[in-house]
């Protein structure tokens, strides 16, 4: 699959991404270690507020030159990772992972890891490393490790 870049007019399909996620564990910060807990969601679809207060987030983001990646099965979108512009880091030297989801039906596969690598990308064309945060606790410390052996 090839990577679209997105149109400021596109950022309204990042809310048909399939959010649907069974989630069974969960990780907390212990001692300067990550320690898993099980706890249970279900989660179906995407929060309600979530398109509300996000939106904006993604529209002045993509104004001030953010780029959001997306990949498509035919006219679908399945998944997306947005870079900010924005400097962060003590330095400005840091750059933000501001949006990154793979649908239900494409975990796994090839596709998350090359949707995650090409904000990865464009940080290290412009000298700069990648802050990544994430809201989803699942598979967290796995992306944290890739992303640590990319840099």
């Amino acid at each position: 699959m090839t990577p679209v870049i997105l149109s400021r007019q596109q950022l309204d399909q990042l809310w048909e991404i399939d959010r649907s996620e069974i989630i069974d564990t969960l990780y907390r910060l212990d001692n300067g270690q990550l320690r898993a807990y099980r706890e249970y969601y279900d989660v179906r679809g995407w929060d309600p507020h979530d398109r509300q207060v996000y939106t904006p987030i993604h529209e002045a983001c993509y104004d001030r030159g953010g780029i959001f990646f997306a990949f498509f099965d035919d006219e679908q979108m399945i998944a997306a990772a947005a870079l900010d512009t924005l400097p962060r880091g003590m330095n400005g030297e840091l750059r933000q992972l501001l949006f990154f989801y793979v649908g239900a039906g494409k975990r796994g596969g090839a596709g998350g890891g090359d949707c995650l690598s090409m904000p990865c990308t464009s940080c290290q064309k412009w000298g700069r490393p990648a802050s990544i945060s994430r809201r989803s606790p699942t598979k967290t410390p796995s992306i944290f490790i890739w992303l640590r052996d990319v840099a």
